[in-house]
């Protein structure tokens, strides 16, 4: 069959008027919520470096290249009063092997990651957002961007932030979830094959609910307490995970050396100083392996900068040398130290 030239590029003209009017209204309704990111970041961290794509965004803030506790791996991690985030929109549903782990807080050590998708069903698209958050990150921060990011495809794309008292109400909930009547109605074996199921679904919620009735029910077993610690800093209860591991540290001399960086780690995330610096030098006591010593000093370290404690920066720079001579920052910090207290 044979199509006249001009109704051809009639018909051309009019698919692909059709498919880049598609475009543009789908870019716009993904500019928008990249938009109110951007816009609330900026706010958050004014020196924030943001980059844009049509279909991506990225920001980051005191950026530094750590060592991870864990893996051992090198990654680029926000530093303490800094922040990092990935956001990119893709087609279809999400549907990675990980989606299991959207919108569980994970924690990294040094930082804690938190990634989420949200589907917009009337543009069939979703928003992959990979966050990065130091354990200074403010909680506040932490919902409001949670709450721009969960609206994508929803009328709540141009809600406000959430108010004080939101952030207030919503805290309390997700801290005092009730599990006394798992306590009067079940055993100790029943919550703990509960909290372990849990956890290969890798429900940590489920599981820190979980194991928590069972220190309820048995409060002077600890054998379950290392796996209730893991649920508590995978869903970002701190202060939970503070007062399991001080627990922890006081069962034997073994677990005190097994449990103690632990409970330090929880203190730092959960923005206990004092105590923190406490414990981390009673590890630094126990501590025979000198890349502990090096972590235990880098910890003991960035709480001094935290709180602009010279001496604590000065004496922990000296020590941290001793065992780690080649760290050129520390070193550069001490000597800015020393000049400033001859000045």
């Amino acid at each position: 069959m044979h199509i006249p030239f001009k109704s051809l590029i009639h018909c051309l003209t009019s698919l692909s008027f059709l498919v880049f009017g598609a475009q543009i209204v789908l870019a716009q309704e993904d500019q928008a919520v990249f938009s109110k990111i951007e816009e609330y970041v900026k706010k958050s961290y004014p020196h924030v470096k943001v980059t844009r794509e049509p279909n991506k965004l990225h920001f980051d803030y005191k950026i530094k290249v750590f060592v991870g506790y864990y893996s051992k791996d090198k990654m680029k991690v926000p530093d303490a009063g800094g922040i990092m985030g990935d956001i990119t929109v893709e087609s279809g549903e999400y549907s990675n092997k990980d989606k299991h782990l959207l919108s569980v807080e994970q924690n990294e050590g040094v930082m804690s990651t938190l990634k989420l998708a949200p589907y917009n069903k009337s543009a069939n698209n979703h928003l992959v957002a990979t966050l990065y958050f130091p354990t200074d990150t403010s909680y506040e921060f932490k919902e409001n961007l949670k709450a721009i990011i969960k609206s994508y495809g929803t009328s709540g794309l141009h809600a406000g932030e959430l108010s004080k008292e939101e952030l207030h109400k919503k805290a309390q909930v997700e801290s005092q979830k009730d599990v006394s009547n798992w306590v009067e109605t079940s055993t100790l074996q029943e919550q703990l094959e509960l909290a372990l199921e849990a956890m290969k679904r890798h429900n940590w919620e489920g599981a820190r609910r979980h194991y928590r009735a069972a220190s309820l029910i048995a409060p002077n077993q600890f054998d379950f307490y290392p796996k209730y610690y893991d649920a508590c800093t995978r869903t970002g209860y701190w202060g939970e995970a503070q007062d399991v591991a001080a627990k922890l540290v006081q069962t034997s001399p073994e677990n005190e050396r097994l449990f103690i960086e632990k409970y330090a780690d929880a203190l730092v995330a959960s923005r206990n100083s004092d105590k923190a610096i406490e414990v981390l030098r009673r590890a630094l006591q126990l501590s025979v392996d000198g890349k502990q010593k090096t972590r235990l000093y880098h910890a003991l370290l960035q709480i001094g900068i935290n709180k602009h404690d010279d001496a604590l920066i000065e004496s922990t720079s000296e020590e941290l040398l001793k065992i780690s001579p080649d760290e050129d920052d520390v070193r550069a910090r001490l000597v800015e130290i020393r000049k400033k207290k001859k000045s």
